[in-house]
């Protein structure tokens, strides 16, 4: 069960970064031809921010799997 939520926080925190990343990269090119997103209240840069700090949870979520997959397979070695 628990692998199960972690694989779907994984895939909605890819998603996330994959969002925030591209319209970073959508408002700095509409702000370079003097045209913006009116209805996004974040720069550029702060968006970039918020993709990097999900980043770190997604980083932190796939060595958790690592860690358990290793435990696991030590386990299974042992017997």
């Amino acid at each position: 069960m628990i692998h199960l939520l972690s694989v779907i926080a994984e895939r909605i925190l890819f998603i996330s970064i994959l969002l925030l990343t591209g319209l970073a990269i959508g408002e700095n090119i509409l702000l370079m031809l003097n045209w913006t997103f009116y209805w996004l209240p974040y720069t550029p840069g702060r968006l970039l921010e918020f993709a990097a700090i999900l980043t770190l949870f997604l980083i932190a979520i796939i060595c958790w799997q690592i860690r358990e997959e290793m435990r696991q397979s030590n386990t299974h070695s042992r017997s």
